[in-house]
């Protein structure tokens, strides 16, 4: 990912316009060589770091996504003046609690927003996610003051798609 960092750095100091990352936070050594030229990090995160090993067929065991997932977290609470956004979107084979939510926001910086957005089945390529059971924009709006509740945390919204 080398020509991608120098990329970035190129189009910033060439052309000054603002940057956004989009990325999974799996590899936090990349994020903070672009930290400086990025004004705009979103980062997806899908679940916690048993099921991303279980569920989902990365290659990272669950102690190194959880070690990776830990250090871009410390990265971006360092940053100041950038946006920060994680989102997550509430597939239930992989977002099928609370407690898997409350777990998921150990991984979050304070400074992030936490964006919750539904699951929709008819765009999924995956033939078993098409027939999934989508948690609908009442059930997350309830998650989301829920988890605003119990974490004291006011910087957790549901996306919603117009």
């Amino acid at each position: 990912y080398l020509d991608l960092i120098d990329f970035i750095k190129k189009i910033k100091k060439e052309l000054n316009i603002l940057i956004k990352l989009d990325t999974n936070g799996l590899q936090p050594d990349f994020i903070r060589q672009v930290s400086e030229f990025v004004d705009f990090f979103a980062i997806d995160i899908k679940t916690t770091p048993d099921l991303y090993q279980k569920k989902l067929g990365t290659t990272f065991s669950e102690e190194e996504i959880e070690i990776k997932l830990l250090e871009t977290k410390k990265i971006l609470s360092e940053i100041e003046n950038k946006e920060i956004e994680y989102r997550t979107t509430m597939y239930p084979p992989i977002v099928e609690s609370y407690e898997r939510l409350y777990k998921m926001m150990e991984y979050i910086p304070s400074n992030a927003n936490h964006y919750l957005q539904r699951f929709i089945p008819e765009t999924s390529w995956d033939k078993t996610a098409q027939q999934t059971k989508s948690y609908s924009q009442n059930q997350i709006e309830n998650m989301v003051k829920e988890l605003r509740k119990n974490t004291g945390n006011q910087n957790i919204f549901m996306r919603t798609y117009l």
